[in-house]
Order: structure tokens, then sequence, then C-alpha cells
């Protein structure tokens, strides 16, 4: 597995928890513009964690297990 992938992953992870829901705060406050500047970043962002995360999983666990599995 590549590392960065794994650094990147947990990075951006960490920011993605801040984004999200600060994302749906601006929609929720009627801050459209906002919102959508915000989103412009978040979702890219939060995409990439997503694939990363599945990808990071099956890394791990399903094509190559830990040993005595």
């Amino acid at each position: 597995m590549s590392e960065r992938m794994l650094i990147s992953h947990i990075l951006l992870a960490i920011a993605i928890a801040y984004l999200v829901p600060r994302t749906f705060q601006l929609a929720l406050q009627g801050q459209y513009e906002r919102h959508r500047a915000w989103a412009r970043w978040t979702f890219p962002i939060w995409f990439y964690v997503s694939v990363t995360g599945v990808l990071v999983y099956f890394f791990l666990y399903q094509w190559w297990p830990p040993a005595g599995r």
C-alpha cells in the first residue's frame, strides 16, 4: 500500500471532520454563496477521503490480510 495514500487519507480525513459540518452550517444559515465556495473545496476532499478509505480497508484486510488469518 502506498504510504503517501495512507498519510494523505489520514490528514484529509482530519480536515474533512471540520469542513463538512461547516459547509452544512453555512447552507442551513442561508449563506448560499459562502456555502458554494466552501463546497467547491469540501466535496473533492470528501470524495478523495471516501475512495481512499475503501482502498485502505481492502489493502489492509482483504488483499493482504494479517498473518495467521
